[in-house]
């Protein structure tokens, strides 16, 4: 993407008119950059308007461009985004992005977050897990063993169904 176009789409992205929002979406849906992750996600925890929070939503669940999954982490690593976090961890897995490179985040939303997300993270866990190193399917077995008292009970039959995965 050339640089006049990016700042284009920026603008247009941080206009205080829908339709010039809506327009820079389409542009984006059919190119799917991933250096507009971060400004989407703040729209879509920011936004009121329904039309404009549908279609971040669907950019995100049909993102299919690998160069996205590290701007995807990163946002899900940032508080900033907390309230959007289970829409973006549930479209992690609706793109069919392979992030078992990253899984580190997904276990400990897995630990940590309410259950809905969580759920949403053991989605992405179970269909990336079968990609992942040996080495790192151990340390992952060590990461659960030693959370383990602070899996609520409304999850530890899901953690055993992962450290069964990790082990096979």
């Amino acid at each position: 993407m050339e640089k006049y176009e990016e700042i284009k789409l920026r603008n247009q992205l941080h206009s205080n008119d829908p339709n010039e929002i809506k327009e820079a979406l389409v542009v984006l849906r059919d190119t799917g950059n991933e250096i507009f992750i971060d400004v989407l996600a703040g729209i879509l925890c920011n936004t009121d308007n329904h039309e404009i929070y549908t279609l971040i939503l669907k950019i995100f669940d049909d993102l299919k461009n690998k160069n996205a999954v590290p701007e995807i982490v990163k946002v899900l690593k940032d508080k900033s985004y907390e309230k959007e976090k289970r829409n973006l961890v549930s479209s992690c897995w609706k793109s069919g992005l392979n992030f078992s490179e990253d899984l580190d985040v997904f276990f400990e939303i897995f630990v940590k977050d309410d259950f809905s997300t969580a759920f949403e993270a053991y989605t992405v866990l179970e269909t990336n897990i079968p990609d992942i190193k040996p080495v790192n399917a151990r340390r992952y077995l060590s990461y659960l063993s030693e959370k383990r008292n602070k899996i609520t009970s409304d999850r530890t039959q899901l953690a055993s169904i992962l450290e069964t995965m990790l082990q096979d």
